[in-house]
């Protein structure tokens, strides 16, 4: 789920980036949307790592098998 909104939020980036020229006030909402897709990419990475550490409950965090 929340990588779909990470991919939403990318897309209207892009669409913002592309279509705002010459609209300064989509600027702004350009730059909160950044922000936004910063939070949600936070979040689906933390969801990502709790769901790789309820899938293999041993494995340390940031190491390889030697």
């Amino acid at each position: 789920m929340w990588a779909g909104i990470v991919l939403l939020t990318v897309v209207a980036q892009v669409l913002l980036g592309v279509f705002a020229r010459g609209m300064p006030e989509l600027g702004m909402v350009h730059g909160v949307l950044a922000i936004a897709l910063f939070a949600f990419a936070v979040i689906a990475a933390k969801h990502a790592e709790a769901a790789i550490r309820a899938e293999h409950p041993t494995a340390a965090r940031g190491t390889a098998d030697v």
